[in-house]
């Protein structure tokens, strides 16, 4: 069993198929997510408060390691490569695009893989934790 269990997110139960609409695609709101997992993010008020701060600083963590390591990667890209062909701020022009679609698309990864809540409170703590995180 390869897999890994998010603690969280989802757990796997054996031998549990996807809940099934009357057209035969996975049900969007049901319980049960596409890949036979049940999906914990609507019980996410009764979990306790430890739990709740464990996961928002686990995902604010993951978030800012994620595009810490690519700021890092592009930014010695930039270094490297670009600034001596085409000068310091053109190759900072390069690069903010590039380092905005990374962010925007580690915050969603983030956000469904640790069933972060779709509250603007739960989800903003997690961009605060990993700003502090880039500040500190």
């Amino acid at each position: 069993m390869g897999k890994k269990r998010r603690l969280l997110d989802e757990y796997q139960f054996p031998g549990v198929s996807p809940a099934i609409g009357n057209t035969g695609e996975p049900k969007g709101d049901s319980l049960f997510s596409q890949r036979g997992k049940i999906n914990l993010s609507p019980f996410f008020f009764m979990m306790s408060p430890e739990l709740k701060l464990m996961q928002i600083l686990k995902s604010g963590a993951l978030y800012f390691a994620l595009t810490f390591g690519a700021g890092f990667v592009l930014g010695s890209i930039r270094v490297l490569w670009a600034v001596p062909r085409f000068g310091e701020k053109t190759a900072e022009l390069m690069e903010t695009p590039i380092m905005f679609v990374v962010i925007i698309l580690t915050a969603r990864w983030v956000v469904r893989n640790f069933a972060v809540p779709p509250t603007p409170s739960r989800r903003l703590a997690v961009g605060f934790v990993a700003f502090a995180l880039l500040r500190y």
